[in-house]
């Protein structure tokens, strides 16, 4: 049967905004020439197989010869996806582009040859992951990006959120004071404004900083008392050594440059000050279990074990402080002749599953290592920064 070969890899790490594949001939003489098909689907309906965001169908490709499929992700159009055949231009196309669709960090993409009579041959997935800053940007400052990052309806979403609310009073309430400065960076609607909201309000001053517009413009009507900023976390409008504690929630798994990223954040926090990290756990319980690390978020360019996390913090030049874990599976089973299942994370609901889920949220903190989630305080020691420009 004709196939694609050498077989795509699962995943590409890319930091250039484009990408290319390249085949060796078909050898199989019963059947050709092909269509070739590349697509982008929707990552959020369907999986990779869901509706296509643009696809592109190369016509009556002779596959004797090598053929190179040539990606531009950067500007999503028509002439996105080149093919070349033995080098030249293969002009013969059709392409269907939604050309507001703007590319994922954590990208699916497909190829492959369909024979004249509509019969598929092999079938190709593989993910980019882009770190790419334009391509980045153009994503995070999509409009009502935000959104997604509010608190699901369903009772895991709902309770995981309700823990991060009560871990971010529990590790951040005894740095405040009525004097104290604290930056949310990379904020969306501020996880510190909805968790001090419910015990009278934020004890400090609070500013917040997200890139995306939509979400700060949004928010900052509502909550004028917050001062907001418009800006990635990379490259922050502050000068050293502005505030006490600096909180990074689920953001460090985003970022291209881990260790520029670090000594941002520390440039900005006093000496004797804090940096306060959230980022999930690439091995958590279900993921030892399972053998799959793969990361649930398709903005995630990586994720970290507590181990990983913590070296990174030290090699900024910090000292961690604590290591603390949110959601430990504790009630992950194997049924016989089936997969591993979280039964506190699947939907069917039983007696006393809330209150369940609310001790599996808890029991997280004492084993952060095989916790779903890691939040670790970092202190910055040492004298004040060099000079900021």
């Amino acid at each position: 049967m004709a196939k694609l070969a050498p077989n795509p890899k699962p995943e590409y790490h890319i930091s250039e905004p484009y990408h290319t594949l390249v085949f060796d001939p078909i050898d199989d003489d019963d059947v050709g020439p092909f269509d070739v098909y590349v697509w982008i689907p929707n990552p959020r309906a369907q999986g990779w197989m869901g509706p296509p965001m643009a696809i592109w169908r190369f016509l009556s490709v002779p596959t004797d010869q090598p053929l190179t499929i040539r990606l531009d992700l950067k500007n999503l159009g028509s002439t996105s996806c080149k093919l070349l055949v033995a080098g030249e231009l293969w002009s013969s196309v059709e392409c269907s582009v939604r050309s507001d669709y703007r590319i994922w960090p954590r990208q699916s993409m497909g190829v492959s040859l369909v024979g004249s009579q509509g019969q598929a041959f092999g079938i190709h997935r593989f993910d980019l992951v882009i770190a790419h800053p334009d391509i980045l940007s153009k994503h995070y400052s999509r409009l009502h990006h935000a959104t997604s990052y509010t608190p699901e309806l369903d009772h895991f979403g709902e309770a995981f959120h309700q823990a991060r609310l009560r871990q971010a009073r529990r590790v951040v309430g005894p740095l405040l004071g009525h004097s104290t400065r604290v930056l949310e960076a990379g904020s969306g609607f501020s996880l510190l404004r909805m968790a001090f909201d419910s015990v009278g309000g934020f004890p400090g001053r609070l500013f917040a900083c997200d890139w995306d517009l939509d979400a700060i413009t949004r928010v900052a009507k509502e909550y004028p008392t917050i001062e907001w900023f418009v800006s990635g976390v990379e490259h922050l409008p502050f000068k050293n050594d502005s505030f006490d504690v600096v909180h990074v929630g689920e953001v460090i798994e985003h970022v291209i440059d881990v260790q520029a990223a670090l000594r941002e954040w520390r440039r900005v926090v006093k000496p004797g000050g804090h940096l306060i990290v959230t980022t999930p756990n690439r091995k958590h319980r279900m993921a030892r279990l399972t053998g799959i690390e793969t990361p649930e978020n398709l903005e995630h360019l990586r994720e970290y074990t507590v181990d990983e996390l913590t070296e990174e913090l030290r090699s900024a030049g910090f000292s961690v402080v604590k290591v603390e874990g949110l959601y430990l599976a504790l009630c992950a089973v194997r049924l016989p002749g089936q997969r591993w299942i979280d039964l506190l994370r699947v939907r069917p609901t039983f007696r006393g599953k809330r209150i369940l889920l609310k001790l599996a949220m808890e029991a997280g903190r004492l084993v952060p290592s095989w916790a779903y989630n890691i939040c670790a305080v970092a202190r910055k020691d040492g004298a004040s920064t060099s000079t900021w420009s």
